[in-house]
C-alpha cells in the first residue's frame, strides 16, 4: 500500500464485483467468502486508539484472487456468446493491467520516495546511525515513534529495551502512545521536545526534526545538531 494511492485499481475493483457475482451464481470457491468475512475479525476485535483497518490487511490476497476469478468469469461469458468479444476484452485487459501495473511500479520506485518521504521515515536510518557514536543524546519527540529506529538500528537487546519501557508510564500521563509522553528514555538518549536554549547548554548531541530550531541557531551549532529532514 502506497500512501494516497488506492489499493484497487479500476479494473480490479470491476473485477471484484463479478468475482462475487460469480461466486453466487456459480456456488464455486464458497469457502471464499468465508475467508473475506474472517480477514476482518482482527480488525473487528481491536479496541483502543489506533488504526484498526491496518488489521485487515489479511483480506487483500484474496480479494485479489476473488477479483481475478470474477474477471476471468466476464471473459468467458463474452465468449460463449462471440468469440471475438472475449478475446478483444482479454487483450484490453491484459495491455491495462499490464499499464496499471508499470504505472504503481513507477509510483512505487521514483514518485513515493520523494512524495512521501517524511511519511515513509526516509533516511532516518542514517540520522540514528550517525547519531549512536556520539554518546548522550537528546532527540525530539517531534520524530515519530523515534525510539523504535534507535532500538532497531542499534541491534539493542529486547531485555535492555523492555527493562526501559517499564518506565515509561503511559497510564500515569493519560496518554495511548509512547510519543505522546512528555519524555522517556533508552540508553544515553532522552526524547522529550527540544529546549534549544536549555540543551545547548548541555554536553548532549541534539537529534531534532526540521523546524524544531531556527535556521540560524541550527547552522551556528551545526557540529552539536544531527537533523533529519534539514538537507
Amino acid at each position: 500500500m502506497l500512501p494516497g494511492q488506492a489499493i484497487f485499481d479500476p479494473i480490479t475493483f470491476v473485477g471484484l464485483i463479478l468475482g462475487f457475482v460469480y461466486v453466487v451464481r456459480s456456488k464455486s470457491f464458497t469457502y471464499l467468502p468465508i475467508i473475506v468475512l474472517a480477514s476482518y475479525v482482527p480488525a473487528a476485535l481491536s479496541v483502543g486508539p489506533g488504526h484498526a483497518a491496518n488489521r485487515a490487511a489479511l483480506v487483500i490476497p484474496f480479494l485479489y484472487y476473488l477479483a481475478a476469478l470474477g474477471l476471468g468469469y466476464f471473459i468467458r461469458k463474452l465468449s460463449s456468446i462471440r468469440k471475438q468479444y472475449g478475446s478483444t476484452l482479454f487483450a484490453l485487459s491484459l495491455a491495462s493491467i499490464v499499464f496499471l501495473f508499470v504505472n504503481f511500479l513507477f509510483n512505487y520506485v521514483y514518485v513515493q520516495p520523494t512524495k512521501a518521504y517524511e511519511a515513509m521515515f526516509s533516511g532516518i536510518d542514517s540520522i540514528v546511525e550517525e547519531s549512536l557514536p556520539r554518546g548522550d543524546l537528546i532527540v525530539s519527540r517531534n520524530i515519530s515513534e523515534a525510539h523504535i529506529f534507535f532500538a532497531f538500528y542499534s541491534s539493542m537487546d529486547p531485555a535492555v529495551f523492555q527493562s526501559f519501557s517499564k518506565d515509561w508510564d503511559l497510564e500515569g500521563e493519560g496518554v495511548a502512545w509512547v510519543d505522546q509522553l512528555s519524555q522517556w528514555s533508552l540508553p544515553a538518549t532522552n526524547f522529550r521536545s527540544i529546549d534549544w536554549v536549555k540543551d545547548l547548554q548541555t554536553n548532549s548531541t541534539l537529534v531534532i526534526k526540521k523546524g524544531d530550531l531556527p535556521d540560524e541557531v541550527y547552522i551556528k551549532n551545526k557540529h552539536r545538531i544531527i537533523c533529519w529532514l534539514c538537507e
